[in-house]
């Protein structure tokens, strides 16, 4: 009766530390996919921050082109505005 006990300890030892190293490997398992997760992450923050300076970079030249056209804008009305006074002058 004693050996069979003594089996049976053993036994369910056994049991117990293929338990345990199964859980081992889902732990590792689930760690590299947490750390994946993680690195997809990280590199989707850093996307997002450059398209943002990218952003703004684009913004800044389309203010600039705006200002410039609105100056040339401005310079030809007074040119306009000089040849309607010429032209004006002929009809009258």
């Amino acid at each position: 009766m004693t050996d069979e006990l003594l089996k049976l300890m053993k036994s369910l030892s056994e049991k117990f530390d293929k338990g345990f190293e199964q859980l081992d490997k889902r732990f590792d398992s689930v760690e590299k996919r947490l750390d994946n997760i993680e690195q997809r992450l990280e590199m989707m923050t850093e996307k997002e921050s450059n398209t943002n300076e990218d952003v703004i970079v684009l913004l800044k030249k389309i203010d600039k082109q705006t200002s410039d056209i609105t100056k040339d804008i401005d310079y030809l009305s007074k040119q306009v505005g000089k040849h309607d006074m010429i032209l004006n002058r002929f009809k009258n």
